[in-house]
């Protein structure tokens, strides 16, 4: 993985973990859902995520 493509990653977990919804990360970070699906399928957004949905 490349860098950038490496550091696009830990953000996006740690936005995830920070209860943040894909739609969110993928317009602060621009990458697709698709990718975002691969990277963080094994981190479920929180209760309190999806309430502010």
């Amino acid at each position: 993985m490349a860098k950038r493509r490496e550091k696009d990653h830990s953000d996006a977990v740690a936005l995830r973990l920070a209860g943040y919804s894909y739609s969110q990360i993928k317009d602060k970070l621009k990458v697709s859902k698709s990718t975002l699906s691969g990277w963080l399928d094994k981190y479920p957004l929180t209760p309190q995520g999806i309430k502010e949905l």
